[in-house]
């Protein structure tokens, strides 16, 4: 009997299947595929709104730098001091030719403020372009803050020189009835800026006060 056992073949291994083991191999790699998607999909977006965000800026460069080739009003063709051919030349505010029309008479102030935001427009923009080709990476956050309030920036003077050239150069009476009125886009503009900024401010402090409690806690332990 006993050497009947011993006569006996060995077992026979059975192969196991990887699915049957669960495959964890399989499954890690499959992960690792995931993230790898991710991060090219991440940075193909991130490289996209480069793009984009440059496209916009160098709009936004032609628009308020047009206005330095041909101002709202135009230029006086020849020297006036003489308040029958225009009120708002006299022998004391002499209007000479090649200067900006609006310079003079009642507007000035209005002339003066849309100059000063269309530059501040103009120089924004410049700013981002810079930004965006400098080669800074837009996962830098706080590079993404300096970007934003750039962008901020202009949208928001490029608005108020819209309003201010529409004043300029509609009819007084119109002017009159209007009134504040046309400062309505305007305000919604700063509204919405404000409303972005407000929530880019709350989250950054929130990120702030989560560190200080991180820190807190890890020095009491």
């Amino acid at each position: 009997m006993a050497n009947n056992q011993n006569n006996l073949p060995p077992p026979s291994a059975t192969p196991i299947d990887d699915h049957e083991l669960g495959n964890p191999s399989g499954l890690s790699k499959t992960k690792s595929n995931k993230v790898l998607e991710y991060m090219r999909s991440k940075r193909d977006w991130i490289e996209q709104m480069r793009g984009y965000l440059m496209v916009v800026a160098t709009v936004i460069t032609t628009i308020t730098y047009q206005p330095a080739l041909s101002p709202p009003g135009g230029v006086w063709q020849t020297d006036i001091k003489d308040a029958n051919q225009s009120i708002a030349c006299s022998d004391e505010a002499k209007c000479e030719a090649g200067t900006l029309v609006f310079a003079y008479g009642n507007l000035e102030f209005v002339f003066l403020c849309y100059l000063i935001c269309n530059s501040i427009a103009f120089t924004a923009s410049l700013c981002v372009i810079f930004l965006l080709i400098s080669g800074f990476p837009l996962t830098n956050k706080c590079f993404m803050v300096i970007l934003t309030l750039a962008m901020c920036t202009t949208l928001t003077f490029l608005g108020i020189t819209y309003v201010l050239a529409f004043v300029l150069l509609i009819p007084s009476n119109l002017r009159d009835q209007l009134g504040y009125l046309m400062f309505i886009p305007i305000g919604v503009l700063l509204c919405l800026i404000l409303v972005v900024l407000l929530i880019h401010l709350i989250r950054f402090l929130y990120k702030i006060c989560k560190c200080i409690c991180t820190c807190a806690k890890k020095q009491i332990c």
